[in-house]
Parts: structure tokens; C-alpha cells; sequence
């Protein structure tokens, strides 16, 4: 593989070629086999897989799956396979949950929802929860209660928290005796 350096032509060509910065081939820590795991209900292309993998907790799997943009979802979930060594199972939170398919999985001991925040965002001027929101972060309750994983993360922007989606799962997070 050749590195590119900014402003490389679209064909390819650039002034001149450079060896590719020791970031980018620096080899990856190989983890135990009985470091703490993670599962991640809509993880996308795996920014916290990647920062969960340098703190020495190893991705176990991945459901993740944007129906509205499938070809770009395709796309996002074979880097992450790439990245992480792990099919992503590219269905729906939703899909997966309906069909029993939770059960298929390892319990992970760090349960990780990354719900997509678009509709929620402050970029986004037409900013309103949709029931997608909702039966999302219901099916992640139906994760929680499948798993319960002594631990559980939730990331998004800050309307989240003021949404009917982040009370159901506070909800059941205080009913499962989570704080």
C-alpha cells in the first residue's frame, strides 16, 4: 500500500510520493484473551472500538445498519470489519431484536449504544426525534435486559439527554438497578 500525500490528483499523481507517517504503521497491541469486551448496538465505523481497543478492551461485535443511506452503511461496516477483525451484523438494532437474534451473542461485559444523533443534533436545522429514535433506544432497553452488563455507555449530543429516547432507557436502567 503507498501512502498519498494532501492534495494527491484524483488519478493517483502527486509531486512527489512520501513513505506513509508512523502512525499510520504502527502495529496494533495484540490483546488478551481475557481482556474485558465490548458490544456495540449502532457503532458505526468504530471511533469507540478504537479507543475501547488502545485501553486494552477487545470488540466483540457490532449491529449496525442506517437503512436510509444502505450503501454508505455497507461501506462504514467493511472498514470496521477491517479494522476490528469482526463481522458487523448490518442489520438494524431494531431487525436484530425482533428477530431473537440477541441471544446469538457473547454478553459483553461493556454494553456501548452510539444511537445516531442526527435528528437530534444542533447542526441539523430541522432538528426532532423520530420514532426510529425511539424504537432504538427500546430495542437497546431489550439489549440491557438481555445482557446486563455490569457496565453500559450511552454516547450523544447533549438534546439526547432532554429526549423521549434517553428517558425509556434511563428508565430501565434505574428499574435494572444500574446508576
Amino acid at each position: 500500500m503507498r501512502y498519498l500525500p494532501p492534495h494527491t490528483k484524483l488519478d493517483g499523481t502527486s509531486p512527489k510520493e512520501q513513505s506513509p507517517p508512523p502512525w499510520a504503521t504502527a502495529s496494533r497491541p495484540v490483546l488478551p484473551p481475557d481482556a474485558p469486551t465490548a458490544g456495540y448496538l449502532c457503532g458505526g465505523g468504530g471511533i469507540f472500538s478504537a479507543g475501547f481497543f488502545q485501553a486494552g478492551i477487545r470488540s466483540i461485535w457490532n449491529i449496525d445498519h442506517d437503512p436510509s443511506d444502505p450503501k454508505l452503511s455497507h461501506a462504514i461496516a467493511d472498514i470496521y470489519e477491517q479494522n476490528f477483525g469482526h463481522p458487523v451484523i448490518r442489520q438494524t438494532l431494531q431487525e436484530v431484536v425482533g428477530s431473537n437474534k440477541l441471544t446469538d451473542l457473547q454478553s459483553p461485559d461493556i454494553l456501548v449504544l452510539t444511537q445516531p444523533c442526527k435528528h437530534l443534533s444542533r447542526s441539523n436545522p430541522k432538528a426532532k426525534e423520530t420514532s426510529s429514535d425511539i424504537s432504538t433506544a427500546e430495542a437497546a432497553v431489550t439489549a440491557l435486559e438481555t445482557f446486563l452488563s455490569p457496565v453500559f455507555v450511552v454516547e450523544n449530543v447533549p438534546e439526547y439527554q432532554h429526549s423521549t429516547s434517553w428517558s425509556t432507557i434511563k428508565s430501565a436502567l434505574t428499574k435494572l438497578g444500574y446508576n
